[in-house]
């Protein structure tokens, strides 16, 4: 496995509501925001404020090592991109979609 820069590494806090909110390690202070549900919707980066719009559940995943994360009905997903760079958006639940399965340095 290659190095991880840290704009790739993300700490999973305990969010305010249920569930965990995303922050970048360079930047505590910022969490990954979902501004909608609906799905397609790219996430974004907002000063943590302990909102519902950055707190994901845990739905499990395909094995131990992977977790999918929800949030208002939608899941966190990898998107597709070019040049090397995709967003996170939001999209239906689906067990089966592995862009869907998020790996934790912890668990594994």
């Amino acid at each position: 496995m290659g190095r991880h820069t840290a704009e790739q590494m993300w700490l999973q806090l305990p969010g305010s509501e249920t569930g965990y909110a995303f922050s970048p390690v360079y930047d505590t202070g910022w969490c990954l925001t979902a501004p909608s549900a609906t799905a397609g919707t790219a996430l974004v980066l907002q000063p943590c404020d302990g909102s519902a719009a950055q707190s994901f559940n845990t739905l499990g995943g395909l094995n131990p090592e992977y977790n999918e994360y929800s949030i208002d009905g939608g899941c966190l997903t990898a998107g597709t991109g070019s040049q090397g760079t995709a967003p996170a958006v939001i999209e239906p639940c689906a067990t089966s979609q592995t862009a869907e399965n998020w790996w934790s340095y912890q668990a594994g």
